[in-house]
């Protein structure tokens, strides 16, 4: 009996990117890091074990929590008042 070998690797794993494209993919990563740094206080191992799809969740849930409070700090802004001029004489 004699074992077949087979790789789970895809042929697109080994696919080179251009520098453009992994500075794109690289700077969007930091920045998903800084974002769950910043408002989730969430340190880079705790990042490093969620997986990408509950990343994306979380960094979508806290913009949307982000603009609701916006939306609110605006609804309870009072209005500005205008102060009226003097007149000269």
């Amino acid at each position: 009996m004699t074992l077949q070998w087979s790789f789970r690797l895809r042929k697109a794993f080994f696919v080179r990117q251009s520098p453009e494209e992994y500075d794109r993919q690289y700077y969007n990563l930091m920045e998903q890091q800084f974002q769950l740094k910043y408002h989730g206080n969430l340190d880079l191992y705790e990042q490093e074990a969620i997986v990408a799809e509950d990343r994306k969740w979380w960094l979508e849930r806290i913009a949307k929590e982000k603009k609701e409070e916006a939306e609110r700090q605006k609804q309870n802004q009072p209005a500005q008042r205008r102060i009226p001029r003097l007149k000269r004489r």
